[in-house]
């Protein structure tokens, strides 16, 4: 759980249900946390616009700075969370506009290259969000403008990942609250919100893949 003080600090506390206790409570100096993801382990990843915190039981707190941005229409939600299967820690990339999966594994990086402009009529180029296929074969990137990219994580060239696939939201509105996942391997769902002279509505957009399962 993380709590927003009115001093502009960050109060974040981990409860760990075996031991009936709270692991983490740490109080960060940072005013906006935007994500909270925490390892079996509990370790704690916080995100926010500005800079992603890793908190250690009883080692304190291990600063990530993301690299500066010179365009303030992005200082919006960054992508700074561990993946869902503990795999991969997602952070962003120096361009602002791509993303590094540090394996908590192997401790290989994999870089997730955009590569474009931002979209027309949209201001913001970066990683909205992101998911991984089953096996972490694949991954799948919404980014604030609307651009859909899958990457194929298993290749890599002198880039980064292999690029599989590339999809666009119609959307021409401010989109806002990006969220992306994947079904199985063949399918890429994103939810989104945006405003038009009718006030916040809810867009979908299916990306069929058309890819066989890999061996």
């Amino acid at each position: 759980m993380a709590t927003w003080h009115s001093d502009g600090g960050c109060q974040v506390k981990c409860y760990d249900r075996v031991r009936d206790c709270l692991s983490t409570d740490t109080l960060i100096a940072d005013c906006w946390p935007a994500q909270i993801s925490v390892s079996e382990s509990g370790r704690v990843f916080v995100g926010s616009p500005l800079s992603g915190y890793a908190i250690d039981t009883g080692a304190g707190v291990q600063p990530y700075p993301y690299p500066l941005v010179s365009d303030p229409s992005c200082l919006t939600e960054t992508v700074f969370r561990l993946s869902p299967d503990e795999r991969f820690l997602i952070r962003p990339g120096l361009d602002g506009g791509s993303l590094l999966l540090e394996d908590q594994r192997s401790g290989h990086y994999v870089f997730l290259p955009r590569m474009e402009p931002v979209r027309p009529g949209q201001q913001c180029r970066k990683p909205a969000s992101i998911a991984f296929s089953a096996l972490n074969a694949l991954a799948a990137v919404a980014y604030h403008d609307g651009l859909i990219l899958v990457f194929d994580l298993r290749h890599e060239d002198a880039h980064g990942a292999r690029r599989l696939v590339r999809a666009e939201l119609c959307c021409m509105e401010r989109l806002e609250r990006l969220i992306i996942r994947m079904s199985g391997f063949d399918q890429v769902h994103t939810v989104f919100g945006y405003r038009s002279d009718r006030g916040l509505s809810l867009g979908r957009h299916t990306l069929h893949l058309g890819l066989a399962a890999p061996d």
